[in-house]
């Protein structure tokens, strides 16, 4: 299970993980949260969605900052 806290503003969920050695600030869009994951766009929804979904979106983090993208990696309905 993803335990870790996640953080809502202005409909996305940002949350901490370590890649590469260092801890980078994630922000999962709603918009990629709804189009991608299904999710129904509230902050449950939204928090349901970023859990069940979390190896996708950590392989999108993961491949942004090893390509050289910093703090808040942003994952957006683009990158699917």
């Amino acid at each position: 299970m993803f335990d870790i806290p996640l953080q809502h503003i202005d409909g996305d969920v940002f949350f901490h993980y370590p890649i590469g050695g260092r801890t980078h600030q994630i922000q999962v869009t709603s918009a990629c949260l709804c189009d991608i994951f299904s999710s129904d766009g509230s902050q449950e929804g939204n928090e349901i969605s970023t859990r069940e979904n979390v190896e996708e979106i950590l392989r999108v983090a993961a491949h942004k900052v090893y390509r050289g993208t910093l703090s808040p990696v942003t994952v957006k309905p683009t990158d699917f």
